[in-house]
């Protein structure tokens, strides 16, 4: 059975770059590691982000192939590690997140 999980981002300032905005190698490097093991593996099966009218608030929503590929996901050292980026990069520019799971 599928897994949805939505995950909403919140920032104070429409200047401050979301995470995914940064351009560096390291989202290179992680975009293609999540599409080689997760999106053409059909592990995640469907993905949509929204952005609020005044761009403040960014809603993504994840449909995993089950509860053990989310498991594993969440334990992956690749994703552990990105996460941890992600977070002090959030943190560091006042942006929260709250997650949800379906």
């Amino acid at each position: 059975m599928t897994v949805s999980v939505k995950i909403i981002f919140t920032r104070e300032d429409a200047d401050t770059p979301w995470f995914h905005e940064v351009d560096n190698d390291d989202r290179t490097a992680w975009q293609a590691y999540k599409m080689e093991n997760y999106v053409n593996t059909n592990k995640l099966q469907s993905y949509t982000k929204t952005l609020s009218a005044d761009e403040l608030t960014m809603t993504t929503e994840w449909t995993i192939a089950d509860q053990a590929t989310l498991d594993a996901y969440l334990e992956d050292s690749t994703v552990v590690a990105h996460r941890a980026k992600q977070k002090t990069y959030e943190d560091a520019n006042g942006i929260s997140r709250s997650y949800r799971y379906d």
